[in-house]
């Protein structure tokens, strides 16, 4: 206020925009104001609130003209003179006994089984003799049987094989199969698990095959071959 006591802003309330600018005015009172030599004549004086101050906003600079590149010329092929092949080269023949280019090992051709003939009774085996080799899944191949009697048209062949490893023995009969004259049949034997486990562990072992044949006279006859059995690792 204009002298002490006036209690200027004693009360203060908005009076909305007076001047247009955008910005509310206040209207402040001093209620024990002094004026025309009056006591508590009350004064109220009306402010005048500036407007905000508008946001400054940069104009963008103009960018310079982007000039187009020339784009690089594409070489035309020219004519192309075909050349004379290469020619291989010839091999070079090696002496016997030294390996091939590369480090690798000759082959070793594999040795053939050995073979007996087994007769029993009407029937012939072509029997592998030797040592045998037991697959993984147990298979062992024994050979073939054909009916060779003159008389027989058929005969009916049941081959039971003994395997022993070590100290246990395992008995294995094959299914018996009918073979009609000048025909052949192949005679496998499949091993027992336990007797596989026992080659697995000392390699080697023994069969003995037994092998009983009958025509459809009913003449009967057998015939039994050993062999060294080998089992796969």
């Amino acid at each position: 206020g204009q002298q002490a006591g006036e209690r200027f802003g004693r009360s203060v309330g908005g009076i909305g925009d007076v001047d247009g600018n955008g910005a509310r005015d206040l209207a402040v009172g001093a209620d024990f104001a002094l004026r025309r030599e009056r006591d508590g004549a009350g004064e109220v004086t009306v402010a005048l609130l500036p407007a905000a101050a508008p946001e400054y906003t940069p104009e963008p600079e103009p960018e310079e003209p982007t000039r187009p590149q020339p784009e690089p010329e594409t070489p035309q092929p020219g004519p192309v003179t075909p050349g004379p092949l290469p020619t291989p080269p010839a091999p070079t023949p090696s002496a016997p006994g030294t390996p091939p280019a590369g480090g690798g090992r000759t082959p070793t051709p594999a040795k053939p089984l050995r073979v007996r003939t087994v007769t029993a009774g009407s029937a012939t085996l072509r029997a592998n003799a030797g040592t045998l080799t037991a697959t993984r899944a147990g298979g062992v191949a024994l050979g073939s049987v054909r009916c060779t009697r003159s008389g027989a048209a058929r005969c009916t062949v049941t081959v039971t094989v003994t395997v022993k490893v070590g100290a246990k023995r395992w008995t294995v009969t094959v299914k018996p199969r009918t073979v009609a004259k000048g025909a052949a049949a192949r005679l496998t034997v499949r091993l027992p698990r336990a007797a596989r486990a026992a080659l697995k562990r000392q390699a080697n072992g023994s069969l003995v095959a037994r092998v009983v044949s009958r025509d459809e006279d009913g003449r009967r006859g057998s015939g039994t071959w050993r062999a060294t059995l080998r089992g796969t690792r």
